[in-house]
């Protein structure tokens, strides 16, 4: 990066990610790396390596319509800034300058996503189902699910032996554990990145 993007884009982040879209990104695309959002700070070949930035402001293509407030979260459709509601994955980031619905361009700040540990002890149903549903509270599918452990109520973990998924439609922000071994008391460590 030259030293002149570092003044205008302080305190970034940056990653080394490897292109595995099927498709050269060019510098300044957004892209997902990581289970989060960043700018390829160079052009990258498919199969190739380059550096992202993850966190910092950046000047994005704003798509057409959308009136986004300062400080309002935006998510990106594949080619433009967008009102996060309007886009199934996670916000990237938040709208540091208000921009009216004839602006072309934004400037917003992709923000660090930190993962989310959340406990459960596991009720004589569940116990009896041999499944656990967690809701998330975010209304979205997690974007990554981390880690799954079960602490048994002699304080010893094991991981989860079936499935783990986040679910979709009416219960999106949800995700279901399936374990045959499940007994009541139980607790269900889950760690997730939104």
């Amino acid at each position: 990066m030259s030293s002149n993007m570092n003044k205008f884009f302080p305190e970034c982040q940056n990653i080394l990610w490897t292109n595995g879209t099927g498709a050269a990104v060019a510098a300044g695309d957004l892209v997902r790396a990581g289970g989060r959002w960043g700018r390829a700070t160079v052009s990258i070949a498919n199969g190739a390596t380059g550096v992202v930035m993850l966190s910092g402001e950046v000047r994005l293509v704003k798509g057409a319509g959308y009136t986004l407030a300062e400080g309002q979260s935006f998510g990106w459709d594949g080619g433009k800034a967008v009102d996060a509601g309007t886009v199934e994955t996670p916000p990237a980031g938040r709208v540091v300058f208000a921009c009216l619905s004839g602006d072309t361009v934004c400037i917003g700040r992709l923000e660090p996503v930190v993962p989310r540990a959340i406990k459960h002890t596991v009720t004589a149903g569940e116990d009896t189902a041999n499944q656990v549903d967690i809701v998330l509270g975010t209304g979205r599918a997690p974007s990554q699910i981390v880690s799954v452990q079960v602490e048994s109520t002699g304080n010893v973990r094991r991981s989860a032996a079936g499935a783990v998924t986040a679910l979709s439609g009416g219960s999106l922000g949800t995700v279901r554990i399936v374990d045959a071994g499940f007994a009541a008391g139980e607790v269900v460590h889950l760690v997730t990145v939104n």
